[in-house]
C-alpha cells in the first residue's frame, strides 16, 4: 500500500493538475485566513498591543542622573492592519510566509510622558504629549522541506523572520530627543505583540521541527503478546445495554460516576450475572458529550450496517435527535453546544451560574428549566457530529434517518460558513476557529456535499485545492507524538470522512498523503481505532490489523472498569525512557524544557492508565498529565471498545460470531 499509493502522489502526469490544486488550495487558505483576520484577528491584535503599551505606562526612565521621564498614560492606539498574515507558497518544497500578506503595517501610539528632575540645574516637572509612529511594517518568515519520502516530510532549514519597520517620533519638547525608552518600547512591546510574537513563535516551532525532526518513537518493542480471544459480540452487546441504560439520561452519552465501588475488570463485570455496578449518581465528564454522541451515532450505524439489528436503528433515532436538540437549542441554528444537561442533575459546586461571563460556562432557561450552557464550542464537537451524522447518512437505509442525518450536517456546515468558519459566543464575540484546521473543513464540505450536491457543489470547488496541502495538519501533530497525540484521533477521524466521500482520484490521492504520514509515525501504537482507518483504506493491510484488533479488544476488557490506574512510574515491568516535547511552551519562551517520563514501548490495553477514550492518548503515558488519585466510582463511555469493534465488523476485520471470514458489503469510496 504505502510504497504504491505514495509513488502515485509523484506521479508526473499529475503534476501540473497538483500545481494547480496548491494554487487553490494556498488561495483558499489565504481567504479564510482574512475572513477571520477581518472580523477577529484586528481586535485581539489592537488589544495585544494595548496591553503591551499599558505595561509601559508608570514605569520611571533615568535619562541622566538627575531627570527621569514616566509614561503616565495612553492617549490613543491606531492600528491599520488591513491585510493579514498569508502564505505566499506552501508545498512539498517549503513554505514563504508573509505578514502581512501584501502592503504593510502601521502602528500610531499617543502618550502623555511626564519629565521629573533638573535640567542644567533648573527644577523641571512637565507633562507633555508624545506622538510615536512605527509604519512600514512587514515580516517574511520561511523554510524548506525535504520530501523526498512523502509519508516523512522534514525540515531542512528554517529562514527566521526578517523585519522591516520605519520609526518616527514627534513632539514639541526636545526632551524627546533622549528618550530612547519610548522607541524601544513601541518596537519591543507593541511591535511585537504585531509582528515579532507570532513571527517569532512561527520559527520557534518551525525550529523545533528543524532541530527535533519528527521521529518513529516507541518503535522497536516487544511484539503484542498472543492472547486468548475473548467473546467480543457479546462484550459489545451488553457494553451498548449498559451505555444505554447508564449513561445517557438526557441524551448525549455522559461519563457517569456510581454510588458503588468496583475493582475489577470490564470483562470480569460482563462475564459475572450478578453484577451491579451501582446506581449512576451524576456525571463525572460532560464536556465533551456531544462529540461522544456523535461517535457514539457511528458505532450504532456500523453495528446496524453489519447485524441490521433493530435496537441498534432504534437508539441510533435517539442519538439524531438528540444530535438535532444540540445544535438547535441555542440561539441560532448550527451553533452547537457540548451538552443537554439540567442544572438540577449537576452537583451544586459544578453548577454554572445565571449571570453570563464571557467565555465562561452559564446557565439559562430551555424547554421550562435550567440548562447548562457553553460559552466555548470547540472543533472536536463539530468532530464528533459530522463524523456521526455522515456515516449514519450512509449506512442507514431509512429514508426519513437519512434525511435527517444530511438536514443536521446542513445546518452546522451552513452556520460555520455564514460565521467565516468560526464559532460565536453567546454575545456574539470569537469563540473557536477553523481556518487553517484542512483536514476538517473539507471533510465537513464533503460530507455534506455527498447527500446534496446540487447545495454545495460551489463550495466544493472552491475548497477542492485544500486536498494538495492539508497533509501538513498530520506532520505538525507527528512533530510531538507524546503531548499532541489528541490530534491524531481529531485528524484520523477527519480524514476518514473525507476519504469516504472523496470522488476525485487525484484529490483522494493527494489527502491520503496525511493518513500516510499519521501511519508512518505512530502505526506501531497499538490503536485499534486507528488501525481501522488504515485497513478500510488499504485492504492489504486487513489481515494484519484484524488479528492485531481482535488481541487489543481482548485486552481492553482486561482492563480496570474504574478510573483506578493512575500512575505507572513506579511499575517496574515496563521499561521507561524520558522525552522532551520540542515544541514545549516553556521552551519557546525560553524557559528550561520540562522532560517527562513515558513508556518506552507502546503499552498494550491492558496495562495502561484508564483514560475516557485510551485511542485519544498516547500509549507510552504514565499518568494523564495532572493530578489525580484512584477512584472505583468514575468509568467511561466505553465507546472505545464499541465504536472499534463495530467498525472492525462493517470493514469485514472481524468476522461475526459463527463465521471464520468474510463481513457485509462496505461502503465504497470513488477513486
Amino acid at each position: 500500500m504505502r510504497g504504491s499509493l505514495l509513488s502515485i502522489l509523484l506521479l508526473p502526469c499529475l503534476a501540473a493538475r497538483a500545481q494547480s490544486a496548491n494554487d487553490l488550495g494556498v488561495a483558499r487558505l489565504n481567504q479564510d485566513v482574512q475572513a477571520l483576520w477581518t472580523q477577529d484577528g484586528v481586535p485581539l491584535a489592537h488589544a495585544a498591543a494595548l496591553a503591551q503599551a499599558r505595561k509601559m505606562v508608570g514605569v520611571p526612565h533615568a535619562l541622566n542622573s538627575k531627570l527621569t521621564a514616566t509614561i503616565v498614560g495612553i492617549n490613543s492606539l491606531t492600528l491599520d492592519l488591513g491585510t493579514a498574515p498569508g502564505l505566499r507558497r506552501l508545498d512539498a518544497n517549503g513554505f514563504e510566509l508573509a505578514l502581512p500578506r501584501s502592503g504593510a503595517w502601521s502602528a500610531t501610539l499617543g502618550v502623555e510622558v511626564r519629565a521629573r528632575g533638573k535640567l542644567l540645574f533648573v527644577p523641571l516637572d512637565q507633562t507633555f504629549a508624545v506622538t510615536l509612529k512605527l509604519s512600514g511594517l512587514t515580516a517574511d518568515l520561511s523554510a524548506s522541506f525535504d520530501s523526498s519520502h512523502p509519508e516523512a516530510p522534514r525540515v531542512q532549514s528554517v529562514h527566521p523572520p526578517v523585519v522591516r519597520f520605519h520609526l518616527e517620533v514627534r513632539s514639541t519638547n526636545v526632551l524627546v530627543n533622549g528618550m530612547g525608552f519610548l522607541a524601544s518600547g513601541l518596537v519591543d512591546g507593541v511591535g511585537q505583540a504585531l509582528v515579532l510574537a507570532a513571527g517569532n513563535y512561527f520559527a520557534g516551532k518551525l525550529g523545533g521541527l528543524a532541530a527535533n525532526l519528527p521521529s518513529v518513537m516507541n518503535a522497536g518493542g516487544p511484539g503484542l503478546a498472543p492472547i486468548a480471544r475473548a467473546d467480543l459480540e457479546s462484550a459489545a452487546r451488553k457494553l451498548g445495554d449498559e451505555l444505554e441504560r447508564y449513561r445517557t439520561p438526557f441524551g448525549p452519552l455522559l461519563e457517569m460516576r456510581f454510588d458503588a465501588p468496583y475493582d475489577g475488570t470490564w470483562g470480569a463485570s460482563l462475564a459475572d450475572p450478578a453484577f451491579d455496578p451501582g446506581a449512576a449518581v451524576g456525571p463525572s465528564s460532560y464536556g465533551d458529550s456531544g462529540e461522544f454522541t456523535g461517535h457514539y451515532l457511528a458505532s450504532l450505524a456500523y453495528q446496524y450496517a453489519s447485524t441490521h439489528d433493530a435496537v441498534a436503528q432504534g437508539r441510533a433515532r435517539r442519538a439524531l435527535a438528540t444530535l438535532r436538540t444540540l445544535i438547535t437549542m441555542r440561539d441560532e441554528p448550527g451553533s452547537m453546544n457540548r451538552s443537554i444537561m439540567p442544572l438540577w442533575y449537576l452537583h451544586a459546586d459544578q453548577r454554572p451560574p445565571i449571570a453570563y461571563t464571557p467565555g465562561s460556562d452559564y446557565a439559562a432557561a430551555w424547554n421550562g428549566d435550567l440548562y447548562y450552557f457553553t460559552d466555548y464550542a470547540s472543533r472536536d464537537e463539530y468532530l464528533g457530529l459530522f463524523h456521526g451524522l455522515s456515516i449514519a447518512r450512509d449506512l442507514f437505509d431509512d429514508p426519513a434517518m437519512k434525511a435527517s442525518a444530511q438536514a443536521s450536517m446542513e445546518l452546522a456546515l451552513d452556520y460555520l460558513l455564514r460565521h467565516h468558519w468560526t464559532w460565536r459566543r453567546r454575545d456574539g464575540s470569537f469563540g473557536e476557529h477553523w481556518a487553517g484546521t484542512m483536514d476538517q473543513q473539507y471533510a465537513w464540505i464533503l460530507a455534506t456535499w455527498y447527500g446534496n450536491p446540487g447545495k454545495y457543489q460551489s463550495v466544493r470547488d472552491d475548497y477542492k485545492g485544500l486536498s494538495d496541502i492539508l497533509w501538513t495538519g498530520m506532520w505538525m501533530a507527528a512533530a510531538d507524538p507524546y503531548g499532541e497525540y489528541y490530534k491524531f484521533q481529531l485528524g484520523d477521524d477527519a480524514m476518514q470522512v473525507l476519504l469516504t466521500h472523496e470522488t476525485d482520484p487525484a484529490a483522494w490521492m493527494r489527502s491520503y498523503q496525511a493518513i500516510a504520514i499519521m501511519r508512518h509515525y505512530i502505526g506501531h501504537h497499538l490503536n485499534a481505532h486507528f488501525n481501522n482507518t488504515y485497513l478500510a483504506f488499504d485492504p492489504a493491510s486487513k489481515p494484519r490489523l484484524a488479528a492485531e484488533n481482535v488481541n487489543l479488544l481482548s485486552r481492553w476488557l482486561g482492563s480496570p472498569r474504574r478510573r483506578q490506574r493512575v500512575d505507572l512510574h513506579g511499575d517496574p515491568s515496563i521499561e521507561k525512557v524520558w522525552y522532551t516535547p520540542p515544541l514545549d511552551a516553556g521552551a519557546l519562551a525560553g524557559q528550561p524544557p520540562k522532560p517527562i517520563q513515558i513508556a518506552k514501548y507502546p503499552l498494550p490495553p491492558d496495562q495502561r492508565i484508564g483514560s475516557g477514550n485510551m485511542w485519544t492518548v498516547s500509549p507510552c503515558q504514565l499518568d494523564p498529565g495532572y493530578a489525580a488519585g484512584p477512584d472505583a466510582y468514575i468509568e467511561g463511555e466505553t465507546l472505545d471498545f464499541l465504536l472499534p469493534y463495530w467498525m472492525s465488523r462493517y470493514y469485514g476485520a472481524i468476522a461475526p460470531p459463527g463465521s471464520p471470514v468474510g463481513g457485509p458489503p462496505q461502503l465504497a469510496s470513488a477513486r
